[in-house]
């Protein structure tokens, strides 16, 4: 196809181009109206943008948002949420965040970001049941090490190695997207000490 003002302006703004790509495209286009010409790699790149931006393409990209319904919107959200917090897909996230209920992530940020191992533990533990009861009682494994618990501002007295194999109360279960659920206990022996663990660290008690 050969490259000329209508082709490279027909490009602004398109749906299917990266930030980067549409920027270059408002670039290339004011440099076509002043010399009449690209460079090779301009023309390379305008190019990889044509071809991106196809009729097969932007019927594909339509179709994507046609079936983006609430679900997906539902999903992206908590996936956004958990990746703030982890330090992944960011750029993504702050976009979902920002709004919700309008922006519409790409089919092929989607499928990265959405459909991996670690977003499905994330969407599959929304779903599973609690295993302790709020008020209910449970006891530390033997094998957590520090990494495990974390303990809750004023617990002066929080020593791991005294919570191992040791019964507590779990006082409430912290509702954020995650692998695992977090749950917030206090030592039975001695309320004041309270920390955090992810729900895998306690086993049933049998007292």
């Amino acid at each position: 196809m050969e490259i000329n003002r209508t082709v490279i302006d027909n490009l602004i703004g398109n749906p299917l181009l990266n930030e980067w790509e549409r920027t270059f495209m408002d670039s290339v286009s004011e440099q076509y109206k002043k010399k009449g010409h690209l460079s090779y790699n301009q023309e390379r790149i305008v190019k990889r943008c044509i071809d991106k931006a196809s009729v097969d393409k932007i019927e594909e990209h339509n179709q994507w948002v046609k079936n983006y319904d609430a679900e997906k919107r539902r999903i992206a959200k908590v996936i956004a949420e958990y990746y703030t917090e982890a330090g992944y897909f960011t750029h993504w996230a702050v976009k979902i965040l920002a709004k919700p209920d309008t922006y519409v992530l790409p089919e092929k940020a989607w499928v990265k970001m959405c459909e991996n191992k670690y977003a499905k533990k994330v969407l599959a533990n929304l779903e599973a049941p609690k295993l302790f009861e709020v008020g209910g009682l449970a006891t530390v494994r033997k094998a957590v090490n520090h990494n495990h618990l974390q303990p809750v501002a004023g617990s002066n007295g929080f020593n791991y190695m005294k919570v191992k194999d040791q019964a507590i109360m779990v006082l409430e279960y912290e509702v954020t997207p995650a692998q695992h659920k977090t749950v917030k206990c206090a030592l039975l022996l001695d309320p004041t000490i309270v920390f955090r663990c992810e729900e895998r660290r306690l086993k049933r008690h049998r007292g």
